[in-house]
């Protein structure tokens, strides 16, 4: 066994704990990711949209909470004004320092050559959904890609 398949087996050796600590906890805190579009961002917005070098370590906590906000403020109705109001939830919670509009997540599109927000990405799937299944979230949609093998053809990170 070479150096490079030695750290390779190393990592695969402690995967588990990884699993175990960071990723299961996100998963239970959104139980209900595969039927409700709110925990599938959840999930999302928490564990993995703002995970990048450099990134502002506040920035899931404001995503996270804007996201259960207006959840609450529009009775789990999703619709591009909710859209809009995660978006202006989140920039109030930080207080419009530094958000990054060009590479953040959240930002709504404003014209048709900017890219879509995550939320925005999801609503669309959501209407857009030709699939007959009464819940689609962001999970469903991403496991319906993997099966059909088109997710290296989408670009859902922002």
């Amino acid at each position: 066994m070479n150096h490079i398949q030695q750290w390779f087996q190393f990592f695969n050796n402690v995967s588990c704990f990884y699993r175990e600590m960071f990723m299961l906890p996100l998963w239970n805190k959104y139980p209900n990711h595969t039927t409700d579009i709110w925990d599938s961002l959840g999930v999302f917005l928490e564990g993995y949209a703002f995970e990048r070098q450099g990134g502002r370590p506040d920035f899931f906590h404001a995503a996270v909470d804007s996201l259960l906000y207006c959840k609450q403020q529009n009775n789990g109705i999703l619709n591009q004004i909710v859209v809009n109001n995660i978006w202006q939830q989140f920039s109030l919670l930080l207080k419009n320092q530094s958000l990054n509009i060009k590479n953040n997540c959240l930002y709504p599109a404003q014209s048709p050559q900017q890219k879509n927000s995550v939320i925005q990405v999801v609503l669309n799937v959501v209407l857009n959904n030709t699939i007959s299944q009464q819940n689609y979230t962001l999970t469903t949609y991403l496991i319906d890609l993997i099966n059909q093998k088109k997710i290296s053809n989408q670009h859902l990170i922002c």
